[in-house]
């Protein structure tokens, strides 16, 4: 089914009282694709269409209908709790990898849908949990968090200016997933500048 006829036949299941010109401003929808989508989940069985007068017709959800909404709400709630086992695993790995190298401050840069896990794992692993506005530089034991939200830096730019950043064997550490022990860069206790992560990299599925 697709997302848009879901969308529909769940609105229609709330409130049987919608008509077509009210589905296609709620969905974003032409009122000429809403109608086709309408007749569509009809076809299929999930709809019963109910003529009240000339100028209107009252859309009622089968049962047949309100199986398919449970069955991919169901399907929904597994993917997404499979996703956050995913990201626990991943974010917890990198935590207590970071803190075993001085790491003791955590900083959250930007909105992110995974900042309940961070905060919690933070707390959980003995790290400080913080969030910061774009621009902020960490200290030699101090980590940023980018969001996920936001695209990481191209191998070009770091390579050309990026000296703030750590380094594994060469690599910016923005641009690799947890792995092995990560060396924190040379200097002294002053000098060296903390981590910058990107959520977007640390949670890929390879």
């Amino acid at each position: 089914m697709h997302e848009k006829e879901l969308e529909i036949l769940e609105h229609l299941h709330q409130d049987t009282s919608l008509h077509q010109r009210d589905l296609s401003r709620i969905v974003g929808l032409s009122l000429g694709m809403t109608n086709v989508i309408l007749k569509r989940l009809a076809t299929k069985g999930f709809l019963m269409v109910r003529k009240v007068n000339n100028r209107n017709i009252k859309y009622i959800v089968s049962p047949a209908g309100v199986e398919e909404i449970s069955k991919r709400s169901y399907n929904y709630f597994k993917r997404t709790i499979k996703n956050i086992v995913f990201y626990k695993e991943q974010l917890e790995h990198t935590l207590r990898r970071l803190k075993e190298q001085g790491i003791e401050r955590i900083f959250l840069e930007g909105e992110s849908d995974v900042d309940f896990l961070i905060e919690h794992l933070c707390s959980k692993t003995g790290l400080q949990f913080s969030r910061t506005a774009n621009g902020y530089r960490p200290r030699n034991n101090e980590c940023i968090l980018v969001s996920e939200n936001e695209v990481p830096l191209s191998m070009q730019t770091l390579l050309n200016g990026a000296s703030s950043h750590t380094y594994l064997s060469g690599t910016p550490l923005t641009d690799v997933a947890p792995g092995p022990e990560v060396p924190v860069s040379e200097g002294t206790e002053d000098s060296r500048e903390g981590v910058r992560l990107y959520l977007r990299n640390l949670l890929i599925r390879t």
